[in-house]
């Protein structure tokens, strides 16, 4: 089961340091992970439609809207709501809902819909650490790592990039494969195409970024 302890020792064995005894350590690298460690959490289950953070709920239109006549009703996104996998107005998810429109906290769709049936990413299994699958814990130290990169090993642009080419986008798209065995064969290769195709755009991006991580 994996533990925010294990998460930073994780972090930091990729970058050739020594392990914490506890998250309360007064050293430098628990206060630079500390940092980080929030924003990389619900960053990185943004990424993947993570089968271990899946929710259901069915959702009655909160009012109706004057900001587009084709789409009359307004129905609230979950709080906890972090990315959409399936909408219908069927409680079967058959067929799924493509006359909507997400915008703003809202979804909005036509009189004739009074009920949506969202199945999503949710932020309250999502981030707790102890539902982590292994794949999926070892992504998260590894962009963690590359997050704290340069303020803990002194490392420069280019070292950083390599971490991410050799460390972060495998562990990425091990975490997604996994990930996608777990679900319904029926949707195990387009799920797969679907999400390894935008692997390099995000991590090599990422890596890219002037402005990304310490």
């Amino acid at each position: 089961m994996a533990t925010q302890l294990g998460l930073y020792n994780a972090a930091l064995r990729h970058l050739g340091q020594r392990k914490l005894s506890a998250t309360t350590d007064d050293v430098e690298a628990r206060y630079v992970l500390d940092d980080e460690y929030s924003a990389a959490l619900l960053y990185c289950l943004r990424q993947g439609i993570w089968n271990f953070a899946l929710e259901e709920s069915s959702i009655g239109f909160a009012s109706a809207s004057s900001a587009s006549v084709a789409y009359s009703n307004r129905f609230t996104k979950p709080a906890d709501w972090v990315r959409t996998r399936d909408i219908s107005s069927s409680s079967t998810f058959d067929p799924p809902l493509t006359d909507f429109v997400d915008m703003a906290g809202y979804w909005y769709a036509a009189s004739s819909v009074s009920t949506l049936y969202v199945r999503f990413v949710s932020s309250t299994p999502g981030i707790l650490v102890a539902n982590f699958p292994s794949d999926y814990a070892e992504y998260v130290t590894a962009y963690l790592a590359w997050l704290v990169y340069r303020k803990i090993t002194g490392g420069g642009a280019d070292e950083r990039a390599l971490f991410a080419e050799t460390v972060l986008d495998p562990a990425y798209r091990m975490a997604l494969a996994n990930d996608a065995m777990d679900g319904k064969p029926a949707a195990q290769k387009a799920k797969l195409l679907n999400e390894i195709r935008a692997v390099d755009d995000l991590i090599h991006g990422a890596s890219k970024s002037a402005g990304g991580g310490a």
